[in-house]
């Protein structure tokens, strides 16, 4: 885990597609002033414009020293660590091991505990952020993150397949596409 965009633009170009996919051609994006969250906000109004024709963005600075003025972003920053902190016991308990907080699944963790947050917590007017995005509610069924499955893999037109190779694969359950529902793999 890293902080702003100095390794590279997933950080920015994941937050685009979040807001992007909230559907709005004009937003406001607040940030506080730390260097980091600054350069994080440049670079994702960059690709909201260029990648998502989003029309108009307008940057605004938080005030200095005004965590009360963000307790909405503070109290969903503290919901999704607890989501994260519970998935990765999970996975401790589950495969009696502790992971380094560099493992490459803990990208994986922390975009499922926001979709599990996003589909199934409910806000005060009843309803999830996901069936207040879509307007239906969220029904796919879900594995335990970190879950052995078996899955029947896409074949391209170009592969052919040893007629007795078998056509089931192992591997663990990481997560939900947000665009498609698809399930990741891995």
């Amino acid at each position: 885990p890293f902080k702003g965009v100095e390794r590279g633009p997933y950080p920015a170009e994941q937050m685009a597609y979040s807001i992007s996919q909230l559907g709005h051609r004009k937003c406001v994006l607040e940030s506080d002033n730390e260097p980091a969250m600054v350069a994080l906000r440049r670079n994702a109004v960059k690709v909201l414009r260029e990648k998502y024709g989003v029309d108009t963005i307008v940057p605004e600075d938080s005030l200095t020293d005004a965590s009360p003025s963000n307790g909405v972003a503070e109290a969903a920053i503290g919901e999704l660590g607890g989501q994260v902190r519970t998935l990765n016991d999970h996975l401790e308990h589950h495969y009696g091991i502790t992971l380094p907080t560099n493992h490459a699944v803990f990208p994986w963790l922390i975009a499922h505990a926001a979709a599990l947050l996003t589909r199934f917590q409910i806000g005060v007017d009843g309803k999830t952020a996901y069936s207040r995005l879509k307007g239906k509610a969220f029904r796919r069924e879900l594995v335990p993150f970190g879950e052995c499955v078996h899955f029947v893999p896409v074949v391209t037109r170009n592969v052919r397949l040893n007629k007795l190779a078998a056509k089931w694969k192992d591997a663990i359950f990481l997560g939900v596409k947000e665009s498609s529902g698809e399930y990741f793999v891995g």
